[in-house]
């Protein structure tokens, strides 16, 4: 009887073990992520945009330059932590977002001006993502409905005001 007892807490215990040896490797492997970046601006192509990148694990900034049409290929992994890129503004140029095909083991956090990219632990991802730009719309100052009010008013004040003088002219 005490022989059955030992075999089963030996056995319970070699189980327990097992579990603990696989659920912490299975959180323990690291993530890669194979991503291809590529710059689109509406229907151009050979315009450059200037991106600065960083990481939690490099944080010094890098600037890079991607021209649209062009693709880069980038590898981060899980321990780097989130992967920040921001476009710095090009003249006529408005940034519209990063979008990736794959996002199962990458998480994208759209900032102003770009995105972190974070590649999760335990994943192993091959995508492409597109970095858009639209044509950044310049405003033309218009006057509002009281605006044109106001300005009919102040030209009639002037129109008043002049044939006021002219009649003070003739009648002279």
């Amino acid at each position: 009887m005490k022989r059955m007892i030992g075999v089963r807490a030996f056995v319970a215990t070699a189980a327990l073990a097992a579990i603990m040896f696989f659920s912490v490797s299975a959180h323990a492997q690291p993530g890669q992520c194979f991503i291809e970046f590529c710059k689109e601006a509406e229907g151009v192509v050979g315009v450059p945009f200037q991106f600065i990148t960083f990481t939690e694990v490099n944080p010094e900034p890098v600037i890079r330059v991607l021209d649209s049409g062009e693709c880069v290929s980038v590898q981060l992994s899980s321990g780097e932590g989130a992967s920040t890129l921001i476009e710095l503004p090009t003249g006529g140029w408005s940034f519209s977002g990063v979008e990736c095909d794959v996002t199962d083991g990458l998480t994208v956090t759209p900032i102003e001006n770009g995105a972190e990219i974070e590649c999760q632990p335990g994943f192993i991802v091959e995508t492409t993502c597109t970095i858009s730009n639209v044509r950044a719309v310049s405003s033309i100052p218009t006057l509002s409905e009281w605006g044109m009010i106001a300005a009919a008013g102040g030209l009639m004040i002037v129109g008043v005001f002049f044939a006021i003088r002219k009649r003070r002219a003739f009648n002279s």
